[in-house]
């Protein structure tokens, strides 16, 4: 009995002082319950988020979805508090992405912005506004890279497990498409501010490339640069989408779902909004946004909620 005892004790399986990992997970799992409820009971505005398509969410080719964009303005709620993995991975990965950046900045290759600063939250990016599209993005670094590229370079940096990055040197995985859809909004968004940004007067020609660069969270130092060159044609088809779901905004309209999309399949599979609001809303045959369940779920969580502020906070920022 006592070599089994000694055995638990020794694994931390059991044992008379208090169990340290336990307290942790209880941490994590009280402060992101706070942070939730407190983003409940709170007002909207002032918070920009919602205001805006975002270049992370960047029309894919095959399957954009003009829904899931507008809910996304509708500013809902979280059903549920973050996950700790989620919240203790997303901070690992903003201090991989400054360590990395702030490292380029010393070595002189960024531009739009000197060597990254950082709040102890947030690192400092170069952000960009469309008005035509209603498209924001805040890029990870944008590079200077002559003599051997002429070109302004948007880069974009995520962190992944030590094995997915290993993997990715071996040439065994590829980039994610969504982080491929990402910079090419972001080299939208460099194209169409080249001027106003002063990077042609450096004597930089537009950007027709970028760099998705993985790093491991484990160890930074082990990573993998994918360089992809612009896909003009997504890129335009990707704008036009965006303003075309910008005008259904406008007018109060909830685009309409594929019939040939299934639900067990992308983009719907792990889509947010598929059980809240898009299933219910299909069924319904809802075509007005202001008639969308995605409000009744809203004002479930948040009983302050109102769409008509929420819609005139989006409108208001566009200044329509």
């Amino acid at each position: 009995m006592a070599d089994r005892k000694e055995f638990f004790t020794h694994f931390g399986i059991i044992g008379q002082a208090p169990d340290l990992r336990d307290i942790t997970k209880e941490a994590y799992e009280e402060l992101e319950e706070k942070i939730w409820r407190e983003n409940l009971n709170s007002s909207p505005h002032g918070r920009p988020w919602f205001t805006s398509f975002h270049a992370s969410a960047f029309p894919d080719r095959d399957k954009p979805c003009g829904r899931l964009a507008l809910y996304t303005m509708l500013d809902i709620p979280r059903p549920e508090p973050a996950p700790p993995f989620l919240v203790a991975t997303g901070d690992i990965g903003k201090q991989v992405e400054y360590q990395i950046v702030y490292r380029w900045g010393l070595q002189g290759i960024t531009i739009g912005g000197s060597v990254p600063l950082w709040d102890g939250a947030n690192m400092s990016q170069v952000k960009f506004e469309d008005d035509s599209t209603w498209l924001t993005g805040s890029s990870d670094a944008i590079l200077d890279l002559r003599p051997e590229l002429d070109t302004v370079v948007p880069a974009d940096i995520k962190s992944k497990k030590h094995e997915i990055v290993q993997e990715m040197q071996l040439g065994r995985r590829p980039y994610e498409n969504k982080h491929y859809l990402q910079v090419q909004g972001y080299i939208y968004l460099c194209r169409i501010f080249h001027e106003d940004m002063g990077w042609a007067a450096m004597g930089l020609k537009p950007a027709e490339s970028a760099y998705i660069f993985y790093a491991s969270r484990q160890d930074p130092t082990v990573n993998h640069a994918f360089y992809v060159e612009a896909d003009l044609e997504l890129i335009a088809r990707g704008a036009d989408l965006l303003r075309e779901w910008r005008q259904d905004f406008i007018a109060n309209r909830l685009p309409e779902r594929p019939k040939d999309w299934r639900w067990t399949e992308e983009p719907c599979k792990w889509c947010p909004m598929k059980k809240y609001a898009c299933k219910p809303d299909n069924k319904e045959k809802i075509t007005d946004l202001s008639e969308s369940n995605a409000i009744q779920f809203a004002q479930e969580l948040r009983k302050s909620y109102n769409f008509e502020e929420i819609k005139e906070e989006v409108l208001t920022r566009w200044d329509r």
